[in-house]
């Protein structure tokens, strides 16, 4: 989980999920990210469903949780990430600035500017609009991801669980992830 603040108790601006076969959890640590010149904190924790997690930690703050996979055809899992979608600027890794809104027609849009550390007079370099139908349907688009979101949650299936946790990391879900 990576927050712009230094307690880690409001809600965060991003959850990486990764699946691995062993978690170690950090006990509720709170410490700066290790990005340079950034203002970026993480904790760490482990989970077994991404879906009931992310609606736990966002409550009634408005996300966009995004299943990975390293296929067009959303058959192999890589990791999960969530992303706080009330139209904040989040600042991803010291390198990417997002915006994500949820809009009141259940669509959302994702804004991409680089580099830097904000939202502001900035070249986007990227807009896509995620249409309400992939929330609803939770079908697999785009070239390998499934999207949900505080409406449509999604739910652990068995195919995913696996007995295996998912540890929240800075670091993008690597190719050979247990599942």
């Amino acid at each position: 989980m990576f927050y712009s603040t230094s307690d880690c108790k409001r809600t965060p601006d991003v959850l990486y999920m990764t699946p691995h076969v062993v978690c170690l959890e950090d006990d509720g640590l709170c410490e700066d990210a290790g990005f340079d010149n950034q203002t970026e904190y993480k904790a760490v924790d482990c989970v077994s469903d991404q879906y009931t997690h992310a609606a736990e930690i966002f409550g009634e703050v408005p996300y966009v949780l995004t299943d990975v996979f390293n296929d067009s055809n959303c058959e192999r899992y890589k990791g999960s990430l969530a992303h706080r979608a009330d139209g904040d600027c989040l600042v991803l890794g010291g390198q990417t600035s997002e915006i994500v809104v949820m809009h009141t027609n259940g669509s959302a849009t994702l804004k991409t500017f680089m580099p830097g550390r904000g939202c502001d007079n900035q070249d986007l370099v990227s807009e896509v609009l995620i249409d309400v139908n992939y929330f609803e349907n939770s079908f697999c688009g785009m070239g390998g991801f499934v999207f949900y979101n505080n409406a449509y949650p999604g739910k652990l299936t068995r195919s995913r669980s696996s007995g295996s946790s998912s540890g929240f990391s800075r670091q993008a879900p690597s190719t050979d992830a247990a599942q």
